[in-house]
């Protein structure tokens, strides 16, 4: 049952989180949403606004040049019957003009003055109403073909007849003497968005820190559902590893306080053993979770000193024999190392070694087969433990080594561990300025291979 509540508050626990990343998800898209609508709504009504004023502007130009009669030359130097430059302004830009000479000037020559007093004409208008940017003109006739253009502008003659502003030349002109003069902003979308640059690149850096902090936020998320969801495993394992050892001796010791068992030499000694076995094994779990907190905080105290670890292979061996047969496997050494001595701590290199034979006759079916090798290659040492089990899949070999993580197994809890031991050994490994690796196929076996950095010591004997 309680396997059962802990699975259904999971499972709570996971959708709320699931929940709260969509969410904040969905809030992002729509704070995006709304930040790029009022920058969108802005350029559009910026451009509004420039539209008006061009077009206020062009509109008392028309009809400046309307009542001037303004219009220009055609190629065969006939002109508006009437003087047009007689009804110009006498102030301002057209006071400035030579009106003799344009008069006598060639067609060519007085249609560029002309375009010259129009551009002079507008750049006072533009600047009194406010309207900023560069522009271009042009003169057409009513079926697009130009009267004037500039030989700058040749190649842009399609932007003036697509995106200029028009205005007509002159008053009661024929159709076919028709003049369009044409207003062409070539940087007006760059020019309506030259005030927003500093409201864009701050909208464009709150959405990235925004993106930032979502995900940073909904990593964390995830990552404290799968730590939740390691604690309820650990704590799962803790309850069936404690409760054999502890139910074994309770059993024990009610057996040796029957008088008719106690009497019998052979009977209280196979209960004694098995209180003693079961008191170690607890040992050891207690020592586990005490190194995996001693990691964790940061405390583990190295106490360095000289180790033949081919002596300690051996001793690790010769200690678990009867683990070892009592899981019908055997331990197979070859030690080929002619530099076995290491520098490290005697009793955490005690432990990784355990670790790494216990996984190797836990995980290796009915028959575990584990080899240990060792070998020299230049200053290092390396050794390996090479087992016949079950195999370590490549979706969980990555993640062996990761605190709680256990290679999952389905409902059964057929092997036993808190899933901190990998974790610790790679710890005390990485410590020592050693590395370990990893190798495995599924149905073949796994291979791990510790690599040491070797100093010239001597070894020091341990009792």
């Amino acid at each position: 049952m309680g396997c059962k509540y802990t699975a259904y508050f999971h499972g709570v626990n996971r959708y709320r989180t699931n929940l709260l990343i969509a969410a904040m998800i969905m809030v992002f898209v729509g704070l995006v949403v709304l930040q790029f609508s009022w920058v969108r709504s802005t350029i559009i009504t910026r451009d509004q606004i420039f539209t008006e004023s061009v077009g206020s502007v062009l509109q008392s130009m028309e009809e400046v040049f309307a009542r001037a009669n303004f219009t220009l030359p055609h190629a065969s130097g006939s002109a508006s019957p009437d003087d047009p430059l007689a009804a110009l302004p006498a102030t301002g830009a057209a006071a400035t003009v030579h009106r003799d000479s344009l008069r006598n000037a060639p067609p060519v020559i007085s249609r560029m003055a002309k375009m010259q007093v129009i551009d002079s004409m507008l750049t006072i208008a533009f600047a009194a109403q406010g309207v900023e940017g560069v522009y271009r003109t042009a003169v057409f006739d009513r079926f697009g073909r130009p009267i004037f253009v500039r030989e700058a502008d040749d190649s842009s003659i399609s932007e003036f007849l697509n995106q200029g502003f028009r205005i007509h030349l002159g008053q009661n002109v024929k159709p076919d003497d028709l003049q369009i003069l044409y207003v062409w902003f070539p940087h007006q979308t760059f020019d309506r968005v030259a005030g927003l640059w500093l409201q864009l690149v701050l909208t464009v850096l709150l959405m990235a820190v925004m993106v930032f902090l979502t995900l940073y936020t909904a990593t964390g998320l995830r990552k404290a559902q799968r730590l939740n969801k390691l604690k309820a495993d650990l704590i799962n394992n803790m309850t069936h590893e404690l409760k054999t050892p502890i139910s074994t001796i309770g059993l024990a010791a009610e057996a040796l306080s029957d008088h008719s068992i106690a009497s019998h030499q052979d009977d209280r000694q196979y209960y004694l053993r098995m209180i003693r076995d079961e008191n170690r094994r607890l040992t050891v779990l207690v020592e586990n979770v005490l190194n995996a907190a001693a990691l964790d905080q940061g405390v583990l105290q190295l106490v360095l000193e000289p180790i033949n670890m081919h002596d300690l292979l051996s001793e690790v061996v010769k200690k678990q024999a009867i683990s070892i047969h009592k899981r019908g496997g055997r331990v197979q050494q070859k030690f080929s190392a002619e530099q076995p001595i290491i520098e490290g701590d005697h009793t955490h290199w005690t432990n990784v070694v355990f670790n790494l034979v216990d996984n190797a006759m836990k995980y290796g079916g009915d028959k575990p087969i584990l080899l240990l090798e060792t070998w020299n290659d230049g200053n290092r040492l390396h050794v390996s433990f090479k087992d016949n089990g079950v195999g370590i899949s490549k979706e969980h070999l990555s993640k062996i080594f990761d605190k709680l993580f256990r290679v999952p197994t389905g409902l059964l809890h057929d092997v036993k561990g808190f899933g901190i031991g990998l974790s610790y050994v790679k710890s005390v490994v990485e410590q020592h300025g050693a590395n370990i690796d990893v190798t495995s196929k599924i149905g073949v076996g796994s291979t791990f291979v510790l690599t040491v950095p070797l100093k010239n010591l001597k070894p020091t004997k341990h009792e």
